[in-house]
């Protein structure tokens, strides 16, 4: 009973008051021992402090403290350090050099003199440095960067201020603070508020400015907004000294590393364009977006919206299409399976060819909607595995829906009446399934026979005239080739063997009509399909090279030299009864392809047989030194449609601290060139900040330069950048192939 009595509480008038409960932390934090390593070590037992002397090292739990000197107080769990002292707190990513430390070491707080503290690419430097908390400091007299320079070199930049409070990962106030650009003052400031996170934080850009002789002076500052991980912002305000202000808006968000979006948008008052045209207020919105739910089934988006025609030639940064005739907003839904593909899309399209800017023609013809499926030539009975000859079978079906704004035919001879042959129709239904089966086998032991044939029928539905028009074509396209081959065995230390194949081919294709109803309408390339009979010839050398990566040991195979000659032959032509006319044979062509060591050239050239005469030539090359520089040439000559033109560049990145891009197009035809770009960046090797140098010279829009400073936070933050970069590293993943086999 006594016992029982002895657990029940005792109540008193005045209740003491509770001891807070510690959290497991601090807990674990009190048991924790005390390391030391040291030359030479003293005890002050009436003051009951350690003395340690000569390559101190400290450990209490991740704490590590490195000094000439230093006097603890196991009391008051205090010590002082000095004599080149480091501090590291990895828990807080955190890292301090100074010429004194006083810190206590259970609770972290302390002060730092004449010291420097390292958070991700955060550093403080200052005369007086307070630990008040976690990541929290406050500094007298002293620097924010994130540039990395040693203690005798000139900062790129800096922020100094009398007194500021910084929470590492967080942000900054800053009483009085003077930006220094290379230990100039630039900027002043009563107070600041600033980021100083190792990730994308929002803030404002550093301005940009620039000019063209369309736009004039160009002045643009710039905020960034970190909405989230995957997805941020950036407003801009531009000022153009012949056309006024230009507000902008880019966002851009990321679902996973296959799906991603991006969206711009601009709108301005130009002063320019209402003496041109009347017209003052301008906008464009451009948005593009893949959205894969699973890596079959995927929906993309295009929108192109211009407030006119002439927008794309005064703003080409804004959007693309300068040499378009127009501009396509498309939306598609598709699913890929591994014999079967399907895709719904509508597409639809603004016209830049008005001699008002501000309208678009009725008549331009929209997809609203198209659909089309496509199903691969693949053994499905599996015949090969029965008898050794495999039946292949693919067949591909579309539908679109042909739409205009301006009704359902363009009325030519303006009687109110469709007549057909004169008019053109604007609305449309069209179906077409092209249905293909194959039996590719061998003749012999050298010779492969690939025999094919199809049936195309068309079918149109109309509003006006005759309503339904039909046509079907056969298509027989049988191929007989070979291939004969040769290994040598090089031996080298990089490349150990050659394959060389030689591969000629002989191609027959006959297409006729089997059906074609009169006057059927014209909306596309698939609609003008004509007759075809004709034979053609090919003849292929290749050297396939086997090499070893040095360091890795990897095997890899690529086409290292490739000579090649096509020619067809139109027998329809052949049996035409114009004499005059009778020249079946078609031009000649060369194509040349060489890949070596980093250097990489291909060279086609169409010769007539009839006139002996070269009637195109191009040639391309590029070379990839082993200093990471770059250099670029094409050539291209064609008799038939008079043009020549040569183009190329460079890219000089040799030295790590300057990128240098230059690249020239010029017309030889008319003696004069017709574009110029160069770019050059400055990236310091503080890593802190870049310069950024743009200069143009384009035939139809004249002059234009631009220059920016980017104040950078270290090189490996998270960016949309960066995860749009291994999004479409995969994509090129899922379509790499493989080298044949030695």
């Amino acid at each position: 009973m006594l016992i029982l009595m002895m657990n029940f509480p005792v109540f008193s008038e005045e209740e003491e008051p509770k001891t807070p409960t510690k959290s497991l932390k601090e807990q674990m934090e009190e048991k924790l021992p005390l390391h030391f390593v040291a030359k030479r070590h003293f005890q002050d037992v009436e003051k009951d402090l350690i003395i340690l002397e000569g390559n101190v090292t400290l450990t209490y739990g991740d704490t590590v403290l490195t000094a000439g000197k230093v006097t603890v107080d196991k009391k008051k769990n205090h010590l002082t350090a000095t004599d080149n002292v480091h501090l590291s707190i990895p828990s807080e990513e955190t890292f301090v050099k100074a010429h004194e430390i006083s810190y206590n070491y259970k609770t972290r707080l302390g002060e730092i003199i004449n010291g420097e503290v390292k958070s991700g690419y955060s550093r403080l430097r200052a005369e007086k440095i307070n630990k008040v908390g976690d990541k929290k400091y406050n500094f007298y007299k002293g620097t924010y960067s994130t540039c990395e320079v040693k203690e005798d070199e000139t900062c790129p930049w800096q922020i100094w201020s009398y007194k500021a409070d910084v929470t590492m990962g967080g942000y900054a106030t800053a009483a009085h603070p003077v930006f220094l650009a290379g230990g100039v003052p630039i900027f002043y400031s009563p107070f600041l508020f600033f980021p100083v996170k190792s990730e994308r934080q929002s803030g404002f850009l550093l301005p940009e400015f620039g000019g063209s002789d369309i736009s004039g002076f160009q002045l643009r500052n710039s905020l960034f907004l970190a909405l989230g991980r995957s997805h941020d912002a950036t407003t801009s305000l531009e000022y153009l000294t012949k056309r006024g202000f230009k507000e902008g808006l880019e966002y851009r968000y990321m679902l996973n590393p296959l799906s991603s979006g991006k969206l711009n948008a601009y709108y301005l008052q130009d002063r320019e364009f209402v003496r041109d045209f009347g017209y003052r207020e301008r906008y464009v919105l451009t948005y593009d977006h893949a959205i894969y739910s699973t890596p079959n089934l995927f929906n993309k988006a295009t929108v192109r919206v211009s407030s006119d025609s002439e927008y794309v030639k005064d703003f080409q940064k804004d959007i693309t299409g300068r040499q378009d005739a127009g501009l396509e907003t498309k939306l598609l839904q598709g699913l890929t399976t591994e014999n079967f593909s399907f895709n719904l899309e509508g597409t639809y399209y603004q016209s830049l060819l008005n001699s008002d800017p501000r309208k678009t023609s009725r008549d331009i013809i929209h997809r609203l909607p198209e659909f089309t499926m496509a199903m691969n030539q693949s053994d499905y009975l599996g015949l090969d595995d029965k008898i050794g000859v495999p039946f292949l079978f693919g067949t591909s079906f579309s539908y679109v829906n042909f739409y205009a704004l301006g009704g359902e035919f363009k009325d030519t001879n303006n009687n109110g009446v469709y007549d057909e042959g004169t008019d053109s129709l604007l609305r449309a239904h069209r179906t077409d399934i092209f249905p293909s089966i194959s039996m590719p086998f061998k003749v012999g032991r050298y010779f492969e026979l690939v025999p094919q044939m199809g049936a195309r029928q068309t079918h149109w539905w109309l509003s006006e005239g005759d309503h339904n028009k039909n046509r079907l074509m056969l298509d027989i396209t049988p191929a007989i080739s070979t291939n004969i081959n040769r290994i040598f065995n090089y031996g080298g230390k990089v490349v150990q063997k050659i394959k060389h194949l030689i591969e000629p081919k002989v191609t027959y294709h006959y297409s006729p009509f089997v059906i074609l109803d009169d006057t059927i309408p014209v909306f596309d390339g698939l609609d003008q399909l004509a007759t075809v009979h004709t034979a053609s010839w090919e003849f292929q050398n290749r050297f396939i090279f086997r090499t070893r990566d040095k360091k890795t040991s990897a095997i890899n195979y690529w086409d290292g030299l490739r000579l090649a000659f096509n020619q067809d032959y139109n027998i329809l032509t052949a049996q035409s009864s114009n004499v005059s006319d009778r020249r079946p044979w078609g031009d000649v062509r060369g194509v040349l392809g060489a890949s070596l060591a980093g250097f990489t050239a291909t060279s086609e050239t169409d010769y007539d047989v009839y006139r002996h005469w070269v009637t195109r030539i191009s040639h391309g090359m590029q070379y990839n030194d082993p200093w990471a520089n770059v250099y670029r040439l094409n050539y291209v000559r064609k008799r038939k449609e008079p043009s020549h033109t040569v183009n190329g560049g460079a890219g000089f990145h040799f030295i790590d601290i300057l990128k240098f891009n230059f690249s020239l197009n010029y017309d030889l035809f008319n003696d004069r060139f017709l574009e110029k770009i160069y770019q050059a960046t400055y990236f310091p090797k503080s890593k802190c900040w870049a310069l950024n140098l743009n200069f143009e010279d384009k035939r139809d829009s004249g002059f234009a330069f631009s220059a920016g400073v980017s104040v950078l936070f270290g090189e490996d933050h998270l960016s949309l950048a960066r995860l749009y970069q291994q999004g479409e590293e995969q994509n090129l993943r899922l379509l790499s192939g493989q080298g044949d086999d030695l």
